[in-house]
């Protein structure tokens, strides 16, 4: 976005739009976030009832966790 655009914003919103980015993004990664935790708490209960091993619980979690980086660096772009 650049100056013309931001001013523009500006004036018809009255809003700084950098405030916006700010918002959405932690929007965006609350979500992420509870998600997130919501897939951990699942293969937790699978292991604990013995449905998957350790090995897949903590393999599960890891790929949780790449996605979720990834995710959480192409929400902040």
């Amino acid at each position: 976005m650049n100056q013309v655009m931001r001013e523009a914003f500006q004036a018809g919103s009255g809003i700084d739009p950098a405030s916006v980015r700010l918002t959405l993004t932690l929007i965006a990664a609350g979500v992420l976030f509870a998600v997130c935790a919501w897939i951990a708490l699942q293969l937790l209960d699978a292991m604990n009832q013995e449905e998957i091993s350790a090995r897949q619980a903590l393999l599960g979690m890891v790929k949780t966790g790449v996605l979720a980086a990834l995710c959480l660096y192409a929400i902040s772009m």
